[in-house]
């Protein structure tokens, strides 16, 4: 698809990776509506993206998409306004490093309805908009941990293991439509989601990150190829994922040697946060 003039819905657009996907869509001349949590970030971000042109327009809404009621304002505000969207990108996330038994469980609804429930809820109530685009494109931006599940994340896991099973069902229910559906899977992102803990700890594991600049860029080029429905990022990251489809076991006593460093990290995360 070539998004030079076509109108985009981002969730989490004031987020680590949501910012960076942000600018590098303006740059390809698309239509933007920003969603985010905070006013002011949004205002940050528009004024970050400099001047629109005739071809070009930036609109934000303030909503917590996990919100019911504020996802239906966001529907009507597009209605209003008259934007009628060819993609949608669902990247609003939260996670929390914690192993479950340390965890008081208060993150835990927080984690499912975000990262999970409100895009899929976000999704049925766009459909028919969608739907009467020539092309359009749901982007679910789901991670690694969405196909490789690892100690300290086992709520972000499932959740993200909920999204990747919601994108695979979804895109086979809208194969005879216009409408395409990526998942969108990075690995470790260098943005603040990852605590300072969590940085160090990836470090000493010896595990891979990217900064948000490039995850960005990688999406906007497999948005342009239609024959790629499901990206995961990383040569390492997806020899692991197909050892784990295909033989689990091993990945459970490969990874075991790995628990006594991610629980030292877990232990202390709220210290080095």
């Amino acid at each position: 698809m070539n998004l030079n003039g076509k109108n985009i819905i981002l969730t989490g657009a004031t987020g680590g990776l949501g910012i960076e996907i942000a600018k590098q869509l303006f740059n390809q001349g698309s239509k933007l509506m920003l969603v985010g949590r905070k006013e002011h970030s949004l205002t940050n971000l528009i004024s970050s993206l400099g001047p629109t042109t005739e071809l070009t327009s930036v609109n934000s809404f303030v909503a917590d998409i996990s919100n019911e009621k504020d996802r239906r304002s966001l529907i009507q505000y597009c209605k209003e306004i008259d934007f009628a969207t060819d993609i949608l990108m669902n990247n609003a996330g939260v996670n929390e490093f914690s192993l479950l038994e340390d965890s008081d469980g208060s993150e835990y609804e927080n984690i499912i309805n975000t990262n999970l429930l409100a895009p899929i809820a976000l999704t049925h109530a766009l459909l028919p908009a969608l739907r009467e685009r020539d092309e359009a494109i749901i982007v679910n931006i789901g991670s690694i941990l969405g196909s490789l599940g690892l100690a300290g994340y086992s709520v972000y896991s499932a959740s993200k293991f909920g999204l990747r099973g919601f994108s695979e069902a979804l895109r086979r229910e809208l194969a005879d439509t216009s409408i395409r559906v990526l998942y969108f899977a990075p690995r470790a992102i260098n943005t603040a989601m990852n605590s300072v803990a969590v940085q160090m700890m990836n470090l000493e594991l010896g595990s891979a990150s990217d900064d948000a600049d490039v995850i960005a860029s990688k999406l906007i080029k497999i948005l342009g190829k239609s024959n790629v429905n499901q990206k995961l990022i990383g040569i390492q990251e997806n020899f692991f994922t197909r050892l784990n489809s295909l033989f689990p076991s091993l990945v459970d006593k490969a990874l075991k040697f790995q628990l006594k460093i991610v629980k030292q990290y877990s232990k202390n995360w709220r210290k080095i946060k």
